[in-house]
């Protein structure tokens, strides 16, 4: 059943998001032009990988430079939300991880429709492993899933390793902690591969840290 939404900037997003509205009406950048500052360090082309497109600030910015968007985004009425606000992407109805199945996600703040994380209660899920799609010409990665970073980049390897894009993605030690991991693994898991890693202060004044990981 499809659930009601409403316009906040040039994004559709759920009636009950309250979150959104808050960090809209703080200034936060809904435009992309913070992405912008990453992706342009990149030659336009390939196709890229949205983990975690909630309703799609990263994959409208990605839809402009690369030639396919896929993007996964477990949430339904995020899905419903992302089709109006970027049509032109691909959407995988999936949560990302290194076995397939069934889960739950809610939310880490009531309100915030933008964050969910794999818990073992709330609402249903697929799950699914991106190496399992066998997507060619990846050439960018962005990630952000709650917590689930380390155990999505297992799901990833193959993937990885066939096409060697640049990764970028969240990575909070509290929420990794949850799932048993830290962020200490992803790096060492991305070094093993031949990455290299920067942490991005482009985020700083809106308390978000990005990583950085170049082939």
């Amino acid at each position: 059943m499809e659930k009601s939404m409403k316009k906040i900037g040039d994004f559709y997003v759920q009636d009950e998001d309250t979150f959104f509205q808050y960090q809209y009406d703080r200034g936060f950048p809904m435009d992309g032009s913070l992405h912008r500052n990453i992706l342009n360090t990149i030659p336009d082309g390939g196709n890229a990988l949205d983990i975690g497109a909630h309703v799609g600030i990263w994959s409208r910015q990605l839809a402009d430079k690369f030639d396919n968007v896929y993007a996964w985004e477990p949430v339904e009425s995020s899905c419903e939300c992302l089709r109006k606000n970027v049509p032109d992407v691909t959407i995988f109805p999936f949560a990302a991880a290194s076995k397939q199945g069934h889960g739950f996600v809610e939310q880490d703040i009531e309100g915030n429709y933008g964050g969910y994380f794999l818990s073992d209660k709330g609402e249903k899920v697929i799950i699914k492993v991106v190496d399992d799609f066998d997507f060619r010409n990846i050439t960018f990665i962005q990630m952000h899933i709650k917590g689930s970073e380390f155990d999505a980049l297992l799901g990833c390897k193959k993937t990885i390793e066939s096409n060697r894009p640049m990764i970028v993605y969240q990575a909070y030690e509290h929420q990794l902690k949850k799932l048993g991991h830290s962020v200490e693994d992803i790096e060492r898991f991305l070094t093993d591969l031949g990455y290299t890693i920067e942490n991005s202060q482009l985020f700083k004044e809106w308390e978000i840290t990005y990583f950085i990981a170049k082939p």
